[in-house]
């Protein structure tokens, strides 16, 4: 399960169009999104949804990899519970606070 959480009203269609991408690459994976709106073409594999559980997504053990905007909470919530994160930032903080946790993660197998 791969979990995509974001506070953002408005993405961006490529960045969108992006992510559609990434997801059609994984069909062996489940993709949760965060979206306000279903995109066109989005793959069966990936449930778009206006709200999440974020803590509880983050702290299951089927999550591999948390991409993510990078805002504050999602980045302390992915660390606490040691779950990757792909960091997609867009604006103002999140370009500061992608760069502090990375390679501030560590998986144990």
């Amino acid at each position: 399960m791969i979990s995509f959480g974001s506070m953002v009203k408005t993405i961006p269609e490529k960045l969108t169009n992006d992510i559609i991408e990434l997801i059609q690459a994984f069909p062996e994976y489940r993709f949760i999104w965060r979206n306000s709106k279903t995109p066109e073409n989005t793959p069966k594999n990936a449930k778009i949804t206006a709200w999440i559980p974020q803590v509880d997504l983050l702290s299951d053990s089927r999550t591999k990899i948390f991409i993510s905007h990078c805002g504050n909470h999602g980045a302390h919530e992915s660390i606490f519970n040691g779950v990757p994160v792909l960091a997609m930032p867009l604006m103002f903080d999140q370009l500061y606070i992608a760069a502090r946790i990375e390679g501030k993660i560590y998986i144990q197998e």
